[in-house]
């Protein structure tokens, strides 16, 4: 736990404001209240109050509201949460192991996964990173640990199984990891580890029939995580040259766009380890070891669970010809 407890944050809100109230009404009561907060603000600022600043903010941890988790995902400080979690705030801040607050800034988020992805307003920096493990490879009755900030307890630990595979809840149709570890709200956002390590899920939802503290919901061993393999691919998807690696630490080489359901190779890296392989711009990648793919998405999705040294056996149409090809991953420069 030492290793990976430093990539853990808390998601907040500064208590001090109005920052981050949610309101839910009409259009009409939405303006009114936005006008009355604006009102707040500028008598706020007018009264000395120190003005925020890129990088670490001048307000400390004791002045932050934890309303969620999140886990670093590279060393830039890179973010993965759940989106529910900042879904209505107007500022979140990331408080850090370190009791360290810093602004964050949404990059890319999928309402339809609940999935976010932030950074930190910060120059430079190298933070501690979780590594992702690959979520298609759970099995029911796997140990899991999870890590979060139920009721605003910071960097809470706790254990279980998992209980279930591809749940869907409600009239939704996600496909979630259910597990019985211990999650609580403000958990949400939060990694579900293997006893690897490796992040495998993120803390999403819990099932109760009852209310606990402050009339939030409580744990009765029925929870849900998002498959880590989700935030990957939102990841490759916010990446500026995705498929130039395959976001799993992993490198092949290639540039990848879709075309109607076909994974298309849009460009090929000078001495990458496509380019060893013979791979060509304009071949269509239809399979991953032996798995029939349909887009960009899938390929590398199938990429993620390799490792740096393994080989991965690529389906190829290139004109009328289909053939295969092996290639041998290598590393992927963190950036």
């Amino acid at each position: 736990m030492k290793n990976v407890m430093p990539a853990v944050v808390g998601i907040g809100i500064d208590k001090r404001t109005r920052v981050g109230y949610r309101f839910s009404g009409n259009d009409s009561y939405w303006n009114e209240f936005q006008k009355y907060y604006k009102q707040e603000e500028k008598q706020f600022r007018q009264k000395g109050q120190p003005q925020w600043e890129k990088g670490q903010d001048t307000i400390t941890v004791e002045d932050i509201a934890v309303v969620g988790s999140g886990f670093i995902v590279a060393k830039d400080g890179t973010i993965v949460t759940a989106q529910h979690v900042i879904d209505g705030h107007r500022s979140v801040y990331i408080t850090t192991w370190d009791n360290k607050v810093y602004r964050a800034k949404l990059a890319r988020q999928s309402k339809e996964d609940d999935i976010a992805i932030l950074t930190m307003e910060v120059g430079g920096g190298s933070f501690p990173f979780m590594p992702m493990g690959n979520s298609d490879n759970l099995e029911i009755a796997e140990p899991v640990i999870a890590i979060g900030n139920p009721f605003g307890i910071t960097f809470t630990v706790t254990s279980g199984i998992v209980s279930a595979l591809n749940r869907t809840l409600g009239e939704g149709t996600r496909k979630l990891i259910q597990t019985d570890a211990p999650l609580n709200p403000g958990n949400s956002g939060g990694p579900l580890l293997n006893l690897n390590g490796e992040v495998i899920g993120i803390s999403d939802a819990i099932y109760s029939p009852g209310k606990g503290v402050d009339g939030e919901a409580f744990n009765v061993g029925l929870a849900f995580a998002v498959p880590v393999n989700r935030a990957k691919d939102l990841l490759a998807a916010a990446t500026p040259a995705p498929g130039s690696g395959s976001g799993g630490g992993v490198y092949l080489g290639i540039g990848l766009k879709n075309s109607a359901q076909d994974a298309v190779v849009d460009s090929v890296d000078e001495g990458s380890p496509a380019a060893r392989a013979g791979m060509e711009p304009g071949d269509l990648i239809v399979g991953v070891d032996g798995r029939r793919v349909a887009g960009a998405d899938a390929v590398l999705r199938l990429l993620r669970g390799k490792k740096p040294g393994e080989t991965a056996t690529l389906t190829i149409a290139r004109g009328e010809k289909l053939m295969e090809i092996r290639v041998r991953l290598s590393q992927r420069e963190e950036g």
